[in-house]
């Protein structure tokens, strides 16, 4: 049986961790058997803001190691994965997305943290990062650890807003966490992206003897746009790299 899964994606910063273990305070019983996965790697993700809790956290070093360890834990509630910041984004998703395609997983939401501070002074800078960011998340997750004004946040929230994108957008405080975790874990897919769900294009179609097609006409699945390559096996839509990103602005102060 696939693993109930959820991702924390984008700003690499604590956050990730500490609105993940406010799920598993807070919105899943304590019977519930609950995999927590973060990289080895992975300076952000602070261990012992699960300590006592009925989470088994698991660092791993390889997605083969994430693989091996999904398998042997078939029986879990659900498993939190805190994505690896040191990977590609699109590349860390297509791996949850195989992952998913093969019933080791099923994707429940994915969450996308953003640093206010960070994009808001740099936007233009920003923009392919956080635009990929919001693509995939089921919900956006507005980061202010880092003292973003108040009028800057709300530029965001209007920003996607105008966008109209299917995604909720949630408001972290100062310390990094939700006011309403329980919310965050409810079953419902609001992400742009059709890559994780579960949808069979043949169900769309009506057809009858009145309306069979003149053409032929392809009926699989468009492959999503951050996963797509060209023939040089590049992305056909590339994501900039967080890191490169944050050394940028820091650069410019």
């Amino acid at each position: 049986m696939a693993v109930n899964t959820y991702i924390f994606i984008g700003s690499p910063e604590k956050s990730r961790a500490s609105v993940a273990a406010e799920c598993v305070k807070n919105s899943l019983p304590e019977s519930a058997k609950v995999l927590v996965l973060a990289a080895k790697n992975d300076d952000t993700f602070d261990e012992s803001l699960f300590a006592g809790t009925n989470a088994e956290v698991f660092r791993y070093e390889t997605h083969e190691n994430v693989q091996d360890f999904l398998l042997e834990n078939q029986n879990a509630d659900c498993a939190l994965v805190i994505a690896n910041p040191l990977c590609n984004l699109a590349d860390e998703l297509e791996f949850y997305k195989n992952l998913n395609d093969n019933k080791i997983v099923r994707v429940v939401r994915i969450f996308g943290f953003v640093d206010c501070k960070l994009y808001t002074e740099n936007p233009k800078l920003c923009e392919n990062y956080f635009d990929a960011v919001s693509h995939f998340s089921d919900c956006v997750l507005l980061d202010k650890t880092f003292e973003a004004k108040n009028s800057e946040v709300e530029k965001l929230k209007k920003r996607y807003k105008k966008l109209c994108l299917p995604h909720e957008v949630f408001t972290l405080n100062k310390n990094g966490l939700c006011k309403m975790p329980d919310v965050l874990l409810i079953d419902e897919a609001r992400r742009l992206t059709f890559a994780f769900d579960d949808y069979d294009p043949i169900d769309e179609i009506e057809l009858d003897e009145d309306t069979l097609p003149d053409e032929p006409f392809d009926i699989q699945r468009k492959e999503d746009e951050y996963f797509k390559r060209l023939d040089n096996n590049l992305r056909a839509k590339p994501i900039d790299d967080i890191f490169d990103i944050i050394k940028k602005a820091d650069e410019k102060l």
